[in-house]
Parts: structure tokens; C-alpha cells; sequence
């Protein structure tokens, strides 16, 4: 019996001299309905595992499993036939669970109803004794495959039950196969089973539907009509669950609004709440269900944390106990010592908490921030730290911790921080203000950045203490470096980055990162090739040693630029697979940084003739430079431009062409990406142009094609002349380097 279970029905003090009628519905597969959701891949697994002695499925309620096993019977069509027996917990009683056992096997095979009727009037008989020796003679000298169904295991806890359920698989002969159906792990040597190769299992994470099974519930059988997002964002909020999508449903079903409500779905349902209540919480002990409240609190938790919460010492053994009777508790890794719970039940237990005691989560995530901080993790900490309603332990940690999180491309996690965080202590603290500002470049929005940057310079000035503010001024520097370089004012942010670099103490390691990055773009971008080298090797460097991979892929990805430009083509292409390797969360792979890897990677396509490869990299790289600066975004265009020119369409070159020029004539000082511009110009429109114009003919049809209200470029086109003048270089399409990577013609 397990430790969460009510007790079980007691076996009689006397035998029965006379057994009561037994329950025919009992006997019975429950009916199927062929238009239901196929499990063809669970149903084949199950016959192909029918070689095995005994086949276990195990999952929570509503997961399907009897249903399932039912399915496997029609499947079937009678051979082997099914002998199916429906549990309940009266069937803790011996003779009452061998009568059922043995009417099932007469039923199934006819054969057997003479041999075993004697055991029928079993008497004071031991079961054990007097029916297991008579059933297993009877099939063995039958020489007829049955399969013998118990469902619902989880009611039994009778200790002798399970022993002589233990007896008759292991001396079954080879005719018999035994599969049970359970919401835990039955207490019958499965290891020994296992080990032999003689035990056939289906558990939860088999059990879940599919986005296509849910589709065919959804809209084939319930015929909601929902749309294949909608059905797919359901999904994962029931985590595939049968009876949670069935509930969502009958919700669902009249509604005019269903993404709402999908969007809005939780174990506060009253349909869910009222199943998963009635099924699981109201049966278990009065001390399991107060842990299971309590825990709710928590994201993931093991024993010492459980501990820690609850005020328990017992939480590892009681965790192990709520995994095996599959009450809604998913491990997270194979030792058992992280858990879950499902996303629904947590939403019941949750609501159930508040209801029952108001206030007391709030205690209880207190208690989990204070474990999480000795232990060291960050971001449970800060979820307890919000949830505890700890303002300043909650600033501190996102403004300590922020930088690490938006360096490995977690950036919806360090926006919904910041968005949780009172807004003044945002504008106080110089991190933080920074955070903001880094968030809304990342995402492109430069105009938007500049007032957070200000605000953190401010808040700099602000502050009493003396070692923070040198620190937050380097950042505020390179963040005025990013800024003017997303702007499209290349030669700005180079000054500015060389600024940042002088103030950033020697251990601020981001700050100097970013300086350097920003250092080896700008000089990339001005045609100082062996300059933007060393510092985009440097910045590598840094990169690396600080954990900063979008930093370290970005600037990968301009060095793979530069190896391209250089003619060192296999280089190239290594630079750029590296920079696109680099990590797999989610945010990493739509990051703008790794625009520059896929430009390397058109360049390395179009030197090698593979024209449609260098199409496909330069069109995901515009896709990326979405959010990259200006001269960026410009530049990818470019590359786009001069692919396509490659593959001989010249139209949708010009159109790419375009788009470069209409973001170009944004741009205070564009660097060498005008230039760049106009010798494509040239050569997509030989007749008009035959020799390539200089880059100063080019601003002069901008200025002229410039819309009203814009300041006028040749000011700053002069300022950019000089810049290349003082760097001993002529603005000068000769020095155009071959294509941006490539020339295709």
C-alpha cells in the first residue's frame, strides 16, 4: 500500500463459507470507439512487448491507459483473447480477487471453464495455495495464448494479493501474459523482471498526445475547428494529457473567443479543478496533501529544498512516494533528485493553498529564497525573491545577475525581471537602467535606448558609492558606443568605443568586451582590416573567458567576414559554423549577432559556385539584421544583392539593392557600406553607369532623393572623408573590398 493511499478493505476475520455473487461489468473490456484518437504506436508496442511475461502501463488518471489496453483488445480481434478484470479496492480481499481472476480466464478460454470450476468454491482455501497450482496446470496443459488484463492495479495494497500476483508470473507458463494497468508502480519484482529482459513498460511520456493526436481529438473527433496553433499552444499547457485536452473541451466548446481562453487555460478550471480534486487530492492523507500544497510554491524541488520549505526532514522519502503513485510528479533528472509537477495539478494546488491559507505562500517563498541563495541559484532565487514580495533582494540579485543571462541569449527572462521590479528602483540603480538600454537595442529599438542611457549616466552621478560608479560609467560609455554604431553613425561609436576602453577597469570584463567588439566592427566598417582583426580577436578572447557567447559569436562571425575578404575561404567557412554552434537555447539561433556568421557563409557558398547556397545564408542574414545597427542591416541587404547578381536576378538584385539605399540614407556616417553600395549600383546598371562612381557621387543623388526635414549628409560625409583621409585611405571604390565577402561576378 502506498504511503499516499487511504488504508485498504481488510480481508475478512472468517473466510466467506459461500463467495457473493461476482460483478459481471467487472468482466468486461471497457467499449472503444473506432473514430477515437489510433494509438498505433502505442497498440504495437504493446503486442510486440505481449512476448515478454508482463507488460506494466503506468501513469496518472486520465492518461489513457485503459482505454488503451482496450484498444490493444480490438486490435487484436481475439487471438489471443483478453481476459479483463476492472480492480476496485474491495478486491483487496484474496478470495474475491482470485474468483474475479479466474471467472475472466474461464470466460476468455471456454476450455478452461470445467477445469476450473472446482476453484470457484474455493472456500477457506489459502488463494494462494489452492488457485494459483490449478490455473497455471490449466493453461499450461490448454496450450492456448491468453492475455490476462488487470486494470486499475493501483487499488490493490494487500501484501498477500501482490505476493501470489508475483507467484503466478513468475511460474506462469509460456501462455500466459499478464499486463496491468496502474497509476503506480505495483510492488512486484519489476527489477528482476527488467533485468531478464521479461517486462514490457508504457509510462506518462509515452502516453502524451502528440500535436497531431491533439488535432485529431480536438478537431476530428470534438470538431472544435480549432487552428493548428491554438491546438499546439493547448498541448503543451496540458503537457499532452488526455483528460486535460477532453476538459479544455467541454470549455471550450461555444466559446467565441478559444485563443483566449487556451491562453487563459489552468488547473483553476472548474472542470479540471473538479477532476483532478475528485481523482487525486481528496483521496490522499491529510499530511501528503498539506506537502503537496506547500511544495506547490516551488518550480522544481528536491529533498533538501522540500525540507527547507515545509520544515520536514522526511521530504526525499515522501517525494519518492508521491513519484510512485504517479500522483502528477514528473522527475527532471535520473537519479530522482529533482521533481515537477504537472502544469495543471500545480495550478490546483496553488489556488487550493491560497484558499486554504491566505498569506502563506508568500512565507513559503521566503523560505525558498533564503535555500536558493545559499545554494547558489540564481534564478529560483529571484522567482522566490518576486514572489516573496523582497523588493531589494529581488533588485539586488537581477541587477547583480541580469548581464549573465542576457549574454547566453535569455533575454525574455531578463525582460520579465525588469518588468517585475518597481519602476523606480529601475530608474535608480545604473545596472539596471543599463539593462533596459541593453533590451532595447538587442530587440532594435535605438530610439527608444537613448533615454535609458541617459537615465543610467544619471543615475551614476546619483550614487554614494565609490567603487560602483567607475564600473557603471564604462558601461554607460559602451552603451553610448552601441548606440551610435545601431545608429548608423559609425565613426561616433569607434571614438566612443576607444572611450570605454580607457575607462573600464581591468576586471570589468564586459565592458571591455563589448568595447572591443564595437572597436573591430567600426574599423571593419572603415577599412582598417589588420586594426578590426586585433580587436575582433581580442574581443573573442574576452568573450570566451566571461561566458559571453552571443558576444563571442558575433564577433566569429565578423571575423569569418574578414577571412572571406581575405580569399582564405575554408577559414571562412569554419569561422562561421563555429560562431552558429556555439549554443542551442532558444534565443541564441534568432539572435541579430549571427547575421554576421551567415554573411560569411554566403561568401563562402559564392566563392565555391554554390549560388543557391550563397541565396539562402545572405536572405537568413537580412532575416537576422533585423535587429542589428543600421550599416549592418544595410550591409546584409548587400550581400543579398550581390547573391542574387551571382545567380543572374538582376530585378530582385535591385530591389535588395533598394532596401540597402532607403536604410543607408538613415545613416550619419555609413562608413565604407555607401561605397560598397554604389559599385553595385555600377554594376547592375553598366549602361547608365559604366564606371564605378565614387562614393561622394552616391551621397550627392541621396541628398537629392532625401525627404524634406532630414538633416542634410554632406556635412557628415565630409566628416567621414576626413576620417578616412586621416587614416591614410581615399573614400574610393577601389578600395572596395571584392563584394561584402564575395563577388560573384
Amino acid at each position: 500500500m502506498s504511503a499516499l493511499d487511504t488504508a485498504p478493505n481488510p480481508r475478512p476475520e472468517s473466510a466467506r463459507a459461500e463467495a457473493p455473487p461476482l460483478l459481471a461489468t467487472k468482466l468486461q473490456a471497457p467499449a472503444v470507439r473506432r473514430e477515437l484518437v489510433g494509438r498505433g504506436t502505442l497498440v504495437r508496442r504493446l503486442h510486440e512487448g505481449a512476448s515478454a511475461r508482463v507488460t506494466v502501463v503506468t501513469a496518472p488518471p486520465g492518461w489513457g491507459k485503459t482505454t488503451l489496453l482496450a484498444a490493444w483488445r480490438l486490435v487484436e480481434g481475439g487471438r489471443p483473447p483478453f481476459a479483463f478484470v476492472s480492480l476496485d479496492p474491495g478486491d483487496n480481499d484474496p478470495v474475491r480477487f482470485w474468483s474475479y481472476v479466474v471467472e475472466a480466464l474461464r470466460g476468455a478460454l471456454p476450455a478452461l471453464a470445467e477445469t476450473l470450476e472446482p476453484v470457484r468454491r474455493v472456500g477457506s482455501a489459502a488463494p494462494a495455495d489452492a488457485v494459483l497450482p490449478r490455473v497455471v496446470n490449466a493453461l499450461a496443459g490448454l496450450g492456448e495464448r491468453v492475455l490476462l488484463v488487470l486494470d486499475d492495479y493501483h487499488a490493490i495494497g494487500a501484501a498477500e494479493v501482490h505476493a501470489g500476483v508475483a507467484a503466478l508470473i513468475e511460474r506462469a507458463p509460456a501462455e500466459l501474459h499478464v499486463a496491468l494497468a496502474s497509476r503506480s508502480e505495483p510492488p512486484l519484482p519489476l527489477g528482476r523482471l527488467r533485468a531478464r529482459g521479461e517486462l514490457s513498460e508504457i509510462s506518462t511520456d509515452a502516453l502524451r498526445f502528440s500535436d497531431r493526436e491533439a488535432a485529431v481529438l480536438l478537431n476530428g473527433v470534438l470538431d472544435l475547428g480549432l487552428s493548428g496553433p491554438d491546438v499546439e499552444r493547448l498541448n503543451r499547457r496540458t503537457e499532452g494529457w488526455a483528460a486535460g485536452l477532453y476538459l479544455a473541451a467541454l470549455s471550450l466548446r461555444g466559446r467565441a473567443d478559444p485563443a483566449n481562453f487556451i491562453a487563459a487555460f489552468a488547473g483553476d478550471d472548474r472542470l479540471v479543478a473538479d477532476y483532478l480534486g475528485g481523482e487525486m487530492l481528496d483521496g490522499v492523507r491529510a499530511e501528503v496533501r498539506t506537502f503537496l500544497l506547500e511544495t506547490s510554491v516551488l518550480e522544481r524541488m528536491s529533498g533538501p529544498l522540500c525540507d527547507a520549505v515545509t520544515g520536514r526532514t522526511d521530504s526525499a522519502r515522501l517525494l519518492a512516494d508521491i513519484e510512485r503513485s504517479n500522483l502528477f510528479l514528473m522527475p527532471l533528472d535520473r537519479r530522482r533528485e529533482w521533481y515537477r509537477y504537472h502544469g495543471l495539478f500545480v495550478d490546483l494546488l496553488r489556488r487550493r493553498l491560497d484558499l486554504a491559507a491566505p498569506g502563506r505562500a508568500r512565507q513559503l517563498h521566503a523560505r525558498a529564497l533564503a535555500w536558493h541563495l545559499r545554494a547558489g541559484t540564481v534564478r529560483e532565487a529571484i522567482h522566490h525573491a518576486l514572489a516573496a514580495e523582497d523588493r531589494d533582494a529581488a533588485r539586488e540579485l537581477v541587477a547583480t545577475h541580469w548581464n549573465r543571462y542576457f549574454n547566453q541569449g535569455r533575454l525574455a527572462t531578463v525582460r520579465a525581471w525588469l518588468d517585475a521590479l518597481d519602476p523606480a528602483a529601475v530608474l535608480a540603480d545604473p545596472r539596471l537602467c543599463a539593462a533596459r538600454a541593453w533590451l532595447e537595442l538587442d530587440a532594435g529599438r535605438v530610439d527608444s535606448a537613448g533615454p535609458w542611457i541617459e537615465a543610467a549616466g544619471r543615475a551614476v552621478e546619483a550614487l554614494d558609492e565609490p567603487d560602483l560608479p567607475a564600473s557603471s560609467r564604462a558601461e554607460t560609455a559602451v552603451l553610448r558606443a552601441v548606440h551610435a554604431f545601431k545608429a548608423g553613425d559609425v565613426g561616433a561609436a569607434g571614438d566612443a568605443a576607444r572611450h570605454a576602453r580607457r575607462l573600464a577597469p581591468v576586471d570589468e570584463s564586459f565592458s571591455l568586451t563589448v568595447a572591443e567588439c564595437v572597436h573591430g566592427f567600426t574599423d571593419f566598417w572603415e577599412g582598417r582590416a589588420e586594426g578590426a582583426a586585433a580587436a575582433l580577436e581580442e574581443a573573442r578572447v574576452l568573450a570566451r573567458a566571461d561566458g559571453n557567447l552571443l558576444a563571442e559569436a558575433y564577433v566569429t562571425g565578423y571575423l569569418a567576414m574578414l577571412a572571406a575578404e581575405g580569399g582564405r575561404v575554408d577559414e571562412a567557412a569554419e569561422l562561421a559554423e563555429a560562431a552558429l554552434g556555439l549554443s542551442d537555447e532558444p534565443g541564441f539561433a534568432t539572435h541579430f549577432g549571427l547575421h554576421a556568421a551567415y554573411v560569411g557563409r554566403a561568401a563562402v557558398h559564392a566563392e565555391r559556385g554554390e549560388r543557391d547556397g550563397a541565396v539562402a545564408a545572405a536572405g537568413r542574414a537580412v532575416e537576422l539584421a533585423a535587429g542589428a545597427g543600421r550599416v549592418e542591416i544595410a550591409g546584409a541587404h548587400l550581400t543579398l544583392a550581390r547573391a542574387l547578381l551571382g545567380r543572374g536576378e538582376r530585378a530582385e538584385a535591385r530591389s535588395a539593392l533598394a532596401r540597402a539605399r532607403e536604410v543607408l540614407s538613415g545613416c550619419a556616417d555609413a562608413g565604407r557600406a555607401d561605397v560598397r553600395a554604389a559599385e553595385l549600383e555600377a554594376r547592375l546598371s553598366p549602361a547608365r553607369a559604366p564606371a564605378a562612381r565614387s562614393g561622394e557621387a552616391h551621397r550627392a543623388r541621396a541628398r537629392r532623393a532625401a525627404p524634406l526635414g532630414r538633416p542634410a549628409l554632406a556635412a557628415r560625409d565630409r566628416r567621414g572623408a576626413l576620417r578616412l583621409a586621416r587614416h591614410g585611405q581615399e573614400p574610393h571604390a577601389r578600395h572596395l573590398p571584392q563584394a561584402l565577402g564575395f563577388d560573384p561576378l
